[in-house]
């Protein structure tokens, strides 16, 4: 019986560091914005906290983030604009207003980001990091072994 419980015990373990992995893998950082406003107010809504979580991690890959193999994906979203190029202009303010915080605070470039904007879904904008695998494992600064898989996408600067 004490063997059982102790091989299930460690069952759960292993399956919740595997949870907690992919977390950390793929992480997606939300901030929040009020309708119809295009300005970042980060004591709202618990976007400073947020943006504290995503400089720690911004900081921990910096190096592979600098050198384009790992980006930040940005999306704004808006619904609150007079029509779907009113919400799409809103939605790339905010995209910019916060990858600015990001240039300004983490030393940052345009380049590191690539950004989308969508006039559905809401009022906020999130940036994704994913890490890749080999990346997680590694001590900070240390650039990884592989790479984000490629895509099409180009950096888009919205201004």
């Amino acid at each position: 019986m004490f063997k059982r419980l102790i091989m299930l015990l460690s069952l759960c373990f292993i399956m919740v560091s595997a949870v907690y992995a992919q977390a950390e893998a793929d992480s997606v950082y939300t901030f929040r914005f009020k309708a119809g406003d295009d300005m970042f107010y980060t004591p709202w809504s618990e976007n400073e906290m947020e943006l504290e979580r995503l400089e720690q991690c911004v900081e921990k890959y910096k190096n592979p983030i600098i050198d384009g193999s790992m980006p930040l994906r940005v999306n704004g979203y808006c619904t609150t604009g007079s029509d779907e190029a009113g919400c799409l202009r809103i939605a790339a303010i905010r995209s910019n207003r916060v990858k600015s915080e990001l240039i300004m605070r983490c030393g940052l470039r345009e380049e590191c980001f690539i950004t989308r904007n969508h006039a559905s879904d809401g009022e906020y904008v999130t940036v994704q990091m994913v890490v890749p695998a080999a990346a997680s494992d590694e001590t900070p600064d240390t650039q990884p072994e592989e790479a984000v898989e490629s895509t099409d996408e180009q950096p888009v600067s919205q201004e």
